[in-house]
C-alpha cells in the first residue's frame, strides 16, 4: 500500500510539473503574440499615421491652389468692375465721384491679375534679402578659406 501510495504520489507530482510546464509554454506564446500584435498595431499606427500627413500636405496644397484661383478670380472680377464703372463715368450715365471733404480718400482701382513668376536666375543677394545670420555664416565660411586660396587676414595676397 506504501508503494501504491508513493507511485500515487509521485504520479501527481509528474501531472503538477506536466500541467505547470503546459501553463508556462501557453503562457510564454499568448506573451508572444500579444507582442507580434502590439508591434503589429504600433507598425499599423504609424503607417496611417503617414499615410495622414501626407494627405493633409496633399488636402493643404489643393486648398492653397483654390484659394490662390478665388483670388485672382476676385481680382479680375474687381478689375473689370472698375472698368465698367469707369465706362459708365465716361459715357455720362453715373457722375464721377467726388469726394465729400479733403481728408476723404480717392478710390483706387484694382490692377488686373498678372502671370509673374519670379525668375530663377537672380543674383543670390535678391533671393537672400537681408538675413545676417546667413551673411555672417557666409563670412567666417569666406574667411576660413582665405588662407588656402592665399590671401592674409589684412586682405594681402601671400606669396
Amino acid at each position: 500500500m506504501v508503494l501504491l501510495e508513493a507511485e500515487l504520489a509521485r504520479r501527481q507530482a509528474l501531472l503538477r510539473e506536466e500541467l505547470a510546464a503546459k501553463r508556462r509554454k501557453e503562457e510564454a506564446e499568448a506573451a508572444e503574440r500579444l507582442v507580434k500584435f502590439e508591434s503589429e498595431a504600433d507598425a499599423r499606427r504609424v503607417r496611417y499615421q503617414q499615410e495622414d500627413a501626407s494627405m493633409l500636405v496633399g488636402l493643404e496644397e489643393e486648398m492653397s491652389k483654390a484659394r490662390e484661383g478665388r483670388r485672382k478670380a476676385d481680382l479680375q472680377r474687381q478689375s473689370e468692375i472698375d472698368e465698367a464703372e469707369r465706362l459708365l463715368v465716361q459715357a455720362g450715365r453715373v457722375p464721377a465721384y467726388e469726394p465729400s471733404s479733403a481728408d476723404e480718400p480717392m478710390p483706387v482701382t484694382t490692377l488686373p491679375p498678372l502671370n509673374y513668376r519670379e525668375p530663377s536666375d537672380l543674383p543670390a543677394s535678391f533671393s537672400d534679402g537681408n538675413d545676417l545670420d546667413k551673411m555672417m555664416d557666409k563670412m567666417e565660411a569666406q574667411e576660413k578659406e582665405a588662407p588656402r586660396m592665399g590671401v592674409s587676414e589684412n586682405g594681402e595676397s601671400v606669396s
